[in-house]
């Protein structure tokens, strides 16, 4: 598959439909994206745009890993 991935992407850029095997069995099918649509799969979805921020990392109180392995050391 990896070999000939770029050629496989052109078929589907062209309107066909690649379905991908491992050892004879269907693992997934690969289908041209519909115009204007993003990625919806399974309630997860993304529209192509770059990640914009995300959760804060939590504040931890007290002595950061670093300095508790050194003081171990001592």
């Amino acid at each position: 598959m990896k070999n000939h991935l770029s050629e496989y992407l052109r078929w589907v850029e062209e309107g066909e439909e690649t379905l991908v095997e491992r050892r004879q069995v269907p693992v997934a099918r690969i289908v041209p994206a519909r115009k204007g649509r993003g990625i919806n799969m399974e309630g997860v979805s993304w529209n192509g745009a770059r990640a914009r921020g995300g959760r804060k990392r939590p504040r931890i109180k007290g002595k950061s890993l670093a300095e508790q392995v050194l003081e171990e050391r001592r």
